[in-house]
């Protein structure tokens, strides 16, 4: 996997936290920076992480940023022979849980053949929004069709490297309209692609947003309307519990505390440490979030029983099921257990 980080000049801080955070000891995770570079040039050739874009700054240069980017991986590994199933693209306001999402995967079909290239948190048939007053407002110039083509949000996504030859070609990002949001720019190449074999992984692994309902909707109003920034403490505890990504992190501090959540030392991470008779935190949703609870039965993982949700993961062989006795409502349910989600801790 090859990871693309967009990110602006003046957020050196931020690229410092990620290279200390979730892209400690990973390779092959760069930040895609555009603007003047005098402003960069110390920290290229510090890091040698960074791909720089010869254009000015600018929000709507996001789509360039992001074609720029998938060009430059399809150009070099070819170059260097270099061989990689997916490039992620991600911002730097996003903290993603590498190892997890490498496991997932791994664990995302037994037929490899059958790979999905297109995954993320994804939308099928939504309409631009022509309201003047929102960020992402779209003119029926750029845009004058009734509905987007499916794609998937630009907090973090995966293409495969069949998806990224496919794209990178000047016949498709050379010549398709430009479109300021970047994530539909995707999503319209997919359709000159042909991509139909697109994963789509729900709002529980992949978060736009932070966790709590009664914060997202003043957070989406406040960022739809372009409103000033919120401290660390206004926000929601910091929670990793299940998270591939977790978009719209505030802070260098608020990085680090997802990291914290992400390796706490807590949390359960092999099939070998779950016995029957003791007592574990499970994380059973947003809502609810860490319940205590008995460990009842392990047992193998069952695909029939499983709810909608979590078939979202894909197949594997070496999942397990857990039953589990709930001390808050004292009820027994049967949760999956997946060894490499951060869903169960001691």
């Amino acid at each position: 996997m090859i990871v693309g980080v967009l990110s602006l000049p003046s957020n050196a801080k931020r690229r410092k936290a990620i290279r200390e955070t979730w892209a400690k000891d990973k390779s092959g995770v760069f930040f895609v920076v555009a603007g003047d570079w005098e402003l960069i040039s110390d920290e290229f050739f510090a890091f040698g992480d960074l791909i720089w874009i010869d254009e000015k700054e600018h929000f709507h240069k996001i789509t360039f940023k992001t074609s720029a980017f998938f060009v430059v991986v399809d150009r070099l590994t070819r170059e260097f022979n270099i061989n990689y199933n997916y490039a992620l693209k991600t911002d730097d306001d996003s903290y993603v849980a590498l190892d997890r999402v490498e496991a997932f995967l791994e664990h995302l079909s037994e037929d490899k053949a059958v790979r999905p290239d297109y995954i993320g948190k994804c939308n099928d048939g939504l309409s631009p929004i022509r309201d003047v007053e929102h960020k992402y407002y779209t003119n029926l110039e750029e845009y004058p069709e009734k509905m987007f083509p499916a794609y998937c949000q630009g907090c973090g996504y995966l293409l495969s490297n069949m998806f990224v030859k496919c794209l990178s070609s000047h016949h498709n990002v050379g010549t398709l309209r430009y479109l300021k949001h970047e994530d539909v720019f995707v999503g319209l190449l997919a359709q000159r692609c042909g991509v139909t074999n697109i994963h789509f992984i729900d709002e529980y692994h992949v978060r736009p947003f932070r966790t709590g309902n009664a914060f997202v909707a003043k957070e989406k109003e406040r960022i739809n309307s372009n409103g000033d920034p919120v401290d660390d403490e206004e926000l929601p505890v910091p929670e990793m519990a299940a998270r591939m990504i977790q978009h719209r992190i505030n802070s260098d501090a608020d990085m680090v505390r997802h990291y914290k959540s992400h390796h706490d030392s807590r949390l359960i991470l092999s099939s070998e440490d779950i016995f029957t008779g003791e007592l574990v935190e499970y994380y059973y949703n947003d809502d609810y979030g860490w319940l205590g609870a008995d460990v009842k039965i392990v047992s193998d993982f069952n695909f029939e029983e499983a709810s909608e949700r979590r078939t979202h993961l894909g197949n594997s062989s070496n999942w397990l099921q857990v039953t589990l006795y709930f001390r808050l409502d004292q009820t027994y349910e049967t949760v999956p257990y997946v060894p490499f989600w951060g869903t169960m801790r001691k």
